[in-house]
């Protein structure tokens, strides 16, 4: 009598990174089929030389690029020919490393992505304040001239 068998989610070891000791191959211990998941990030930190940039994978490697223009990719063609199927799809966040700016980037980033939230907030406001001032049988003119705005501008807040 046999037993019925299913096929393996990964293929018979044919480099150092399917081996069990790899840490960066896809039939590790703890793979797992990935159809149906999310597609993968790869962090990168870049750090800066006299000849361009280091690109260090987080958990994979490192390799280089002369400018951060072309750092993506330098990461993508490494990740291909390391092996990688979703080296074409798979997101790419780089970080540069530069001596504490980055932070000062990444605050101004968030910065102006709350304020740009807070203006779509606030035009959602001022569009529900025109459309409440003419429900309420003000005219267009007087609703310009309660908003500071012109008379066209209330007809494109009410419309």
């Amino acid at each position: 009598m046999g037993l019925p068998l299913r096929k393996a989610h990964c293929p018979t070891a044919t480099s150092h990174r399917d081996q069990p000791w790899s840490h960066s191959g896809p039939c590790g211990p703890d793979a797992m089929p990935t159809e149906g998941m999310a597609v993968m990030s790869y962090q990168v930190r870049a750090v800066r030389w006299e000849r361009g940039w280091e690109l260090h994978i987080a958990g994979i490697g490192v390799t280089q690029s002369h400018s951060l223009a072309g750092a993506e990719r330098m990461i993508r063609d490494y990740l291909t020919i390391d092996g990688h199927e979703d080296a074409a799809t798979a997101g790419v966040h780089i970080t540069p490393q530069l001596d504490g700016l980055e932070l000062d980037v990444d605050t101004a980033r968030h910065k102006l992505a709350a304020a740009a939230a807070e203006q779509q907030a606030a035009a959602a406001q001022w569009r529900q304040i025109a459309q409440t001032l003419r429900t309420r049988g003000l005219s267009v003119a007087d609703t310009a001239t309660v908003l500071g705005v012109s008379k066209g501008r209330v007809s494109q807040l009410i419309h």
